[in-house]
């Protein structure tokens, strides 16, 4: 069942008529699947950040003065971790964000997409050590003496992202929209794996004919 917060449409304020983005999907598709394309793609948006912290607490020192690296595997597990918990994690800033999202794509409002300060609570979360947590007291002293291997991030994101590491294959939905979104993910995650692997194979493909044109001239110029 998609969740009423899911399902405005025609009527509710936030509707307009198709505007010059989008406008000619707009017109064809049902409210309800407009507001579920925003929501899935607020959903995408939220897992980049989730990875994004994700990333940056396995080497917090490290993280500080450089690039954080987010890997296909942070963004696999960002995916899944919000899919199993965004519906149920839902509030109204989120909603109005979602609300936003489905101007923005499909009616033509604003130039730009909405901003993320919806997701600033998480942005902002900060690197909490497994050994920082005795007695309930981040120990601020400990954190910055010790390096990225001296704890485990223990944070709501890092261990949002691990349970759902763990819990993944065996959730098992029985909201509809949370069995949507489950298949959706699924089947992005497969068709990276699938592309993925087009590409290490068309790599080897061209490396073995680089090597055999090269093979050739050296036999041609003898």
């Amino acid at each position: 069942m998609i969740p009423p917060n899911m399902k405005a449409g025609i009527g509710h304020p936030t509707y307009q008529e198709p505007g010059s983005l989008g406008s000619d999907l707009a017109g064809r598709l049902d409210p309800t699947f407009q507001r579920l394309i925003a929501t899935v793609a607020v959903i995408t948006e939220s897992a980049s950040i989730h990875a994004a912290v994700f990333a940056a607490h396995r080497d917090p020192d490290e993280a500080t003065t450089t690039v954080t690296t987010v890997t296909p595997e942070d963004v696999e597990l960002a995916l899944k971790a919000v899919a199993m918990h965004f519906l149920d994690e839902i509030d109204d800033p989120m909603t109005q964000h979602i609300m936003d999202m489905e101007a923005y794509m499909f009616h033509g409002n604003g130039d730009d997409p909405p901003g993320r300060d919806v997701f600033k609570p998480i942005i902002d979360t900060p690197f909490v050590r497994s050994d920082d947590t005795r007695d309930g007291q981040d120990s601020q002293d400990s954190q910055d003496s010790q390096g990225a291997n001296g704890g485990v991030c223990t944070c709501n994101v890092c261990s949002k992202l691990k349970d759902a590491e763990r819990q993944w294959d065996t959730w098992t939905p029985e909201d509809q929209a949370k069995q949507f979104l489950k298949h959706s993910v699924q089947r992005s995650i497969q068709q990276v794996l699938q592309d993925t692997e087009g590409t290490e194979d068309t790599e080897d493909t061209e490396g073995t004919e680089d090597t055999e044109g090269t093979e050739e001239e050296q036999q041609s110029g003898r």
